[in-house]
């Protein structure tokens, strides 16, 4: 699924998330979540993995159940079993990152 050198770079950024201060976002027209803040990964390293083609697709298709327990093993294989939730977080930021990206287009067009 993920080449090694992108495992290398998710690890990376999981390490990176689990360290930085995080930022909160309203969340506005989400159902149960409307209005509320919700905990995001800093924008400078959503901005960093946003641009890694290779993680940023394989992050956005963890809803699926197959390509999670994936990149968990990924992350087991490379000693950084404990970086689950990190992963979680970079997996809601590239998620809502891409709906504000279509939004934004939507609204161009």
């Amino acid at each position: 699924m993920l080449s090694d050198a992108a495992v290398r770079r998710l690890t990376h950024y999981c390490r990176r998330a689990a360290v930085m201060p995080p930022e909160f976002v309203e969340v506005s027209g989400e159902g149960v979540m409307d209005g509320r803040a919700v905990r995001y990964v800093g924008a400078e390293l959503r901005r960093l993995v946003w641009r890694d083609g290779e993680v940023r697709e394989a992050l956005l298709a963890a809803e699926d159940r197959t390509v999670w327990d994936a990149l968990l093993e990924a992350l087991r294989r490379v000693g950084a079993r404990s970086q689950g939730l990190a992963l979680l977080d970079l997996v809601t930021a590239m998620s809502l990152e891409a709906a504000r990206t279509t939004s934004r287009v939507a609204v161009k067009n």
